[in-house]
């Protein structure tokens, strides 16, 4: 999906409402465009790899961002005991 600004960002597709959410600015922002990453080679699987204090970690998975410099990438946490999709942008730390 891309921002109010124009940045593409990942986000969650919720098929219940229709909509992605993505976080951008502090807040949670909604579209009804958007595209969704595919993986059509199951051969090569993708993994999560654990990381800390900002590092990105090498294969990391872009997903937007507005330069290289300020890439986003995919990431997930834990949050209020359940595991959510998200974000990480390097630049912000």
């Amino acid at each position: 999906a891309y921002s109010e600004q124009g940045q593409l960002v990942p986000g969650k597709v919720s098929q219940a409402y229709g909509y992605l959410y993505h976080a951008f600015g502090g807040r949670e922002q909604e579209t009804r465009v958007y595209q969704v990453l595919t993986h059509p080679n199951a051969s090569e699987a993708l993994r999560w790899v654990p990381t800390t204090d900002g590092n990105l970690p090498t294969g990391a998975l872009r997903a937007g961002g507005d330069s290289i410099k300020n890439g986003i990438y995919i990431a997930r946490a834990m949050f209020n005991g359940s595991l959510c999709g998200g974000k990480f942008e390097p630049s912000q730390g």
